[in-house]
């Protein structure tokens, strides 16, 4: 069979050939038309690729000829109102991509590195994240900017969305981060809800528990400022049941002494390392689960803050804590 040639005649096998060969290479010149090159290719269109770049179709076209002329091959096939890759163009693609992709890494990293230097983020910590979560974010970002001081406030997650409106921090690390306006949110991890009971409840055993064996017992949960209270509501509701809520309060540790003293049980994040008394068991739902995360101000193209926010953004997150 006879192999396909491009509009100058050459094959397209002798046209990657070429580009692997070339001497003598403007590569400044390449480098300059390489991001038009790939958004025509992503595109798949000179009109489309032209809006996305903000800049005429004549531009655009003329940039692609300039390329063609300078790499010595034709990267594109008009097909209708489409463009589509030659043999050549499809071997460039994946290349110019990455390189893009690492260059703009690059510069930002060394953007980064140049400019930060002291400042103070402000922070409000959703109560049992600054435990667990918080210390090794802090200190993972601090062994490379150690300028850079913290000031955390703790409390609950509907005070630190308050905080966080009013302007009055740079940013929220709490459980279920809402979408807010002039804000970015980043979800970052999943936890499990876990049932807290009493040693020696009835409840207590290796195998999860069900929401309806929950729904007959008095639950001892956390005020309405809190996530967990909503979406406790939402795992009940589920499945057809309303909790019975007998207490209520803001902190973590007295509804643990409330299960404790055997005045009910509870639904909550998992404490395991807490020797109280307390058991923690898996709940058979898949609701008995929330997402931590960060909500950060628009202000984010502080040094500072930005390199922070890269940081969570590229984080696998803190492990899953399973329930005992």
């Amino acid at each position: 069979m006879e192999q396909q040639g491009d509009a100058s005649g050459r094959s397209g096998h002798e046209a990657a050939e070429g580009l692997e060969g070339l001497e003598g290479l403007d590569r400044g010149r390449v480098l300059r038309d390489l991001p038009v090159f790939c958004a025509v290719a992503e595109a798949g269109q000179v009109t489309l690729a032209a809006a996305e770049l903000g800049q005429p179709q004549s531009m655009v076209s003329r940039t692609l000829g300039r390329l063609e002329a300078t790499l010595g091959v034709r990267l594109f096939e008009r097909r209708g109102r489409g463009m589509e890759l030659t043999e050549a163009g499809r071997h460039l693609l994946p290349y110019a991509q990455a390189g893009l992709q690492q260059l703009d890494a690059g510069l930002r990293e060394v953007q980064g590195q140049q400019v930060i230097g002291r400042d103070t983020l402000r922070v409000a910590v959703q109560s049992l994240l600054g435990l667990r979560v918080v210390p090794p974010l802090i200190a993972r970002f601090r062994a490379s900017y150690p300028e850079v001081d913290f000031e955390l406030v703790q409390g609950s997650r509907r005070r630190g969305l308050t905080l966080l409106e009013e302007g009055r921090i740079d940013m929220a690390l709490l459980s279920s981060p809402p979408r807010m306006p002039r804000t970015t949110t980043i979800e970052m991890a999943a936890e499990p809800l876990v049932a807290l009971v009493p040693a020696g409840h009835p409840l207590q055993r290796s195998a999860p528990v069900g929401v309806e064996e929950l729904a007959d017992e008095e639950l001892i949960m956390l005020s309405a400022d809190f996530d967990v209270h909503g979406l406790v509501h939402a795992m009940f509701a589920s499945a057809g049941r309303t909790p019975r809520i007998g207490m209520t309060t803001e902190d973590y540790y007295t509804v643990r002494g409330l299960v404790s003293a055997r005045l009910g049980v509870s639904i909550m994040p998992p404490m395991p390392t807490v020797s109280d008394g307390v058991r923690e068991l898996r709940i058979d739902s898949p609701m008995a689960r929330r997402t931590i995360g960060a909500v950060v101000h628009e202000d984010a193209g502080r040094p500072a803050l930005a390199a922070f926010v890269r940081m969570l953004a590229a984080s696998d997150g803190p492990a899953e804590v399973g329930a005992r």
